[in-house]
């Protein structure tokens, strides 16, 4: 979207939702600028909602929330942007820590298989440093994948305008939150409650929403109404 144009600018069409998939207005609206964006953010998308919309499928939140953390993990291909920190998976670094412990309990003259005594020989102190390493690695990881987000934020904002630091930070903080949360679900690290889902799966949608075309709650109303007088007559 060019800086210049209004920010209540009406879409010219919105792509039709696929048989038997019901979308409202908010993500018809979202699959447009998905496309726009990217064609396949806009089909992970049409995935993660076919998935919710399947009440007999128990396991539809945790799909769904894959892919939308997935689509949030994207956004720097998507944007073109060239990030590390966020592609660095802590399941990924947690094999080389691992690796050289289990090592250093099989081969470590100071290990009696109960309990640690003596010099530290050279099985363990490779163990400690790759140990070491690893910790290292996490302290530093969360200010560079805040910084990485925040590159997102500024690149998903179409207006161009830089947000007062205070605000950009609870933005990306935000953002944050979001992912986190989708992770949680699709780990079953967190107990889903359907309303709480649907809040996180709707404040995503707004997010990406209000920084590519922003539209007032109005027009919201408009395309709903749009889609259910299609619906009628049907």
């Amino acid at each position: 979207m060019n800086a210049e144009e209004p920010l209540d600018a009406q879409p010219t069409a919105f792509p039709p939702a696929p048989a038997g998939l019901t979308l409202n207005g908010q993500q018809r609206a979202l699959l447009e600028v998905l496309g726009e964006m990217d064609q396949r953010l806009g089909e992970m998308y049409l995935g993660a909602l076919a998935v919710l919309q399947q009440s007999f499928n128990g396991e539809r939140f945790s799909q769904a929330s894959h892919t939308l953390r997935i689509m949030i993990d994207r956004l720097p291909v998507s944007l073109e942007l060239k990030l590390e920190a966020l592609d660095d998976r802590m399941g990924d670094r947690l094999q080389k820590p691992q690796q050289a412990w289990d090592k250093a309990l099989k081969e470590s003259s100071c290990f009696d298989g109960g309990n640690w005594s003596g010099s530290i020989d050279p099985p363990l102190a490779r163990a400690l440093t790759v140990i070491q390493e690893f910790f290292v690695w996490k302290k530093e990881s969360r200010p560079r994948r805040l910084e990485e987000l925040t590159q997102i934020l500024r690149r998903l904002d179409a207006s161009g305008k830089r947000l007062p630091a205070i605000l950009e930070r609870l933005a990306v903080e935000q953002l944050t939150a979001m992912r986190d949360y989708f992770v949680g679900v699709c780990h079953y690290r967190v107990s889903v409650d359907e309303a709480e889902f649907f809040a996180y799966l709707d404040a995503f949608e707004r997010f990406v929403i209000d920084r590519q075309h922003p539209r007032t709650f109005a027009d919201f109303d408009v395309i709903d109404a749009i889609v259910e007088e299609a619906a009628r007559d049907d």
